[in-house]
């Protein structure tokens, strides 16, 4: 990926090396969002060392080898043009350094005592080495280092003042692994601080002209400024998703992000802090930002700050993902497992929040769940609401949990007859599997009513007219209580008259059904 907008931090760099080749040491640290073009500013400026009169020797922090004594410092050293003394002296350094660090019973991740012989005697070969040509140290990532390399770069550091080195250092703009390292950094005044901002419009449309032509960048212009939120990575994604998608002919009528869009998203949260990624998932769970600090219990200054880094990352605008297909690439990056438990909890954070029955259900679909006390009726509000709003297809999907998660007879047999109206909607002759365990309930007396109404009118359109028969007379016998009518019951059965006279002749007055109608 090329340089875009970068050419006033290249410059500064230059500058302070010119001083450092003439034996005023600097110390320089990039920072910035996530896939900002850190790595690229440093490759860059150590290939261009060279013309300064310069070599320069390179390294890279990972997350993976923190826990490997002097990674990073071995790394420098074998990149080194040693002489074989020097050479042999360092390896030799680095084996005793490592030896002295595996003391048994350490845990991963615990601080090891590192022999300040070695750390001194590494720096001396490097400093040794800056006597005989200028040299640039470059480590990117260096929030990843190792704790032995970071006390060496540390020795080293407070030690160049006077040499001819200059030490640039990449990293994360969140707090991380190596805060230490950087604010010590900060306190000497030959250290010098750059920060790399997302790119502006014009420079998103530069990079993206690179890859997809001037019409398609200019046209497309705000689309690939508002997809990648400045973000290098992301618009070459997505200007690689762009050329795929008229290579194919599927047309260049706007901006479409693709799967490299979805790999350039996740490669930033995977580069990213461990807690950013945690805060992402919730974010991709919930859809926005208001419940994340209940959903993943860590306090609303931590939620603030990951969300800042997402956001200067390019993936946020106003809390929410710049795109559905960011968010699908998060939870799809999740196992099934962990995504349920989310959602499960998300359920919760919802309904202690007093969110909308409709939010709290489709959690609780992704969870796979209803196992609380309240998540039952929850559910049932939740498909009255749909059936209302004519969303046949999400009222028997959580009338289908409810159903499941139920234990209390009488409640399941309601919620089997609603799930029954509701699947009526979409395919009558789907409900078959419901009219068996409907029957049952209806003979045991757990099904009543217009509930026991809508079971006759199925078993009629199954073809089971002695069953519907049957129930009709049942319910025509007993509906009617000391109270007086159940008018909603009343109505039902009137309706249902009235259709059997015209579709079932015989049947449209059952024993004790004209009773109960002559009643109301």
């Amino acid at each position: 990926m090329g340089l875009v907008e970068r050419d006033e931090e290249m410059a500064a760099l230059k500058a302070l090396l010119a001083g450092a080749v003439l034996g005023q040491g600097k110390i320089a640290l990039v920072g910035g969002g996530v896939a900002t073009g850190k790595s690229e500013l440093l490759h860059a400026f150590a290939e261009q060392a060279i013309e300064q009169g310069a070599l320069a020797i390179t390294a890279t922090g990972s997350r993976m080898e923190r826990d490997l004594a002097f990674g990073v410092v071995g790394q420098l050293i074998h990149d080194a043009p040693l002489t074989a003394g020097d050479r042999e002296r360092a390896l030799a350094l680095l084996h005793e350094g490592v030896r002295g660090t595996a003391s048994p019973g350490i845990r991963p991740g615990t601080h090891r005592q590192v022999d300040p012989h070695v750390v001194h005697g590494l720096c001396m070969i490097l400093l040794e080495l800056s006597e005989r040509c200028p040299l640039v140290i470059a480590v990117d990532d260096v929030h990843h280092a190792d704790h032995a390399s970071l006390l060496c770069l540390s020795h080293l550091c407070r030690r160049v003042r006077l040499a001819r080195i200059m030490a640039v250092f990449g990293h994360s703009g969140q707090a991380w692994h190596g805060g230490a390292f950087i604010h010590e950094l900060l306190r000497r005044p030959y250290c010098h601080r750059f920060r790399l901002a997302p790119l502006s419009r014009d420079g998103v449309v530069s990079m993206v002209r690179q890859r997809v032509g001037r019409a398609a960048a200019e046209r497309f212009a705000e689309e690939w400024d508002t997809l990648s939120g400045g973000n290098p990575l992301l618009a070459a994604a997505l200007a690689e998703d762009h050329r795929e998608s008229v290579r194919s002919g599927r047309g260049e009528r706007r901006v479409v992000p693709g799967d490299r869009y979805a790999q350039a998203v996740l490669s930033c949260l995977h580069r990213g802090e461990p807690r950013t990624l945690r805060v992402a998932r919730g974010l991709a769970v919930l859809g926005g930002p208001d419940l994340l600090a209940r959903l993943l219990g860590i306090g609303p200054a931590d939620v603030a700050r990951e969300l800042h880094a997402l956001t200067d990352a390019g993936l946020l605008s106003d809390g929410r993902f710049r795109h559905e297909a960011a968010r699908a690439a998060v939870l799809a990056d999740m196992d099934a497992e962990e995504r349920a438990g989310l959602h499960g909890r998300a359920a919760e954070a919802a309904h202690d929040a007093g969110a909308a029955p409709a939010v709290i259900a489709a959690h609780l679909l992704e969870a796979g769940r209803a196992d609380a006390p309240w998540a039952v009726p929850v559910l049932e509000e939740a498909a009255r609401a749909a059936l209302r709003a004519g969303r046949a297809d999400a009222a028997v999907a959580q009338l289908t949990l409810a159903r499941r998660a139920c234990r209390d007879e009488p409640r399941r047999a309601r919620i089997t007859a609603s799930l029954l109206r509701a699947q009526w909607r979409i395919d009558p002759g789907a409900t078959p599997a419901l009219l068996a365990e409907l029957a049952e309930a209806e003979r045991r007396g757990a099904l009543r009513g217009g509930d026991a109404v809508a079971l006759a009118r199925a078993l009629l359109w199954h073809g089971r007219a002695e069953d519907a028969r049957a129930v009709l007379g049942r319910l025509g016998e007993g509906a009617v209580c000391a109270a007086g009518c159940d008018c909603g019951t009343a109505g039902e059965l009137s309706a249902t008259q009235l259709w059997l006279r015209v579709t079932h002749p015989p049947l449209h007055t059952p024993p004790g059904f004209g009773a109960r109608l002559s009643r109301k």
